[in-house]
């Protein structure tokens, strides 16, 4: 469980339950590089999967699509290639453990990414009414 490297996995959680927000097939929303005070990369997407008893609030407001933020903090090495993020890229994720860092990839037809941190921090997760298929 991914979301179990986070320093704050609570915040899953919570809104999760026993459930757990894939990681393949996101919809990257925002890619952050901050520098003031600190190598942090702020993370947006869309999980593939909602979960299955939102909070009530959600449901009384028709949203039904979730969106998660996460910081990479203590960044120590980066990798990007490909031609770029274009609107509604869809991507695989995964993060794990390597020796005293944590490792984020990030794989999708036209970028691939590698992200090596110290520390994972779960911003916050909100929802929103999506296309209806």
């Amino acid at each position: 469980m991914w979301f179990k490297l986070a320093s704050n996995p609570e915040v899953v959680e919570s809104i999760y339950g026993d459930e757990i927000p894939i990681l393949e097939g996101v919809l990257l929303h925002e890619m952050e590089f901050r520098l003031d005070g600190g190598s942090i990369i702020l993370l947006r997407f869309g999980p593939s999967n909602y979960p299955s008893k939102p909070p009530a609030k959600w449901v009384s407001r028709g949203n039904n699509t979730a969106s998660i933020s996460l910081q990479l903090i203590d960044v120590s090495s980066t990798t990007l290639e490909g031609r770029g993020i274009v609107p509604q890229t869809f991507c695989d994720f995964s993060f794990k453990r390597e020796d005293e860092s944590l490792i984020f990839e990030i794989k999708a037809d036209n970028i691939q990414a590698k992200v090596k941190f110290g520390y994972l921090y779960i911003d916050g997760i909100t929802a929103y009414r999506g296309k209806v298929e």
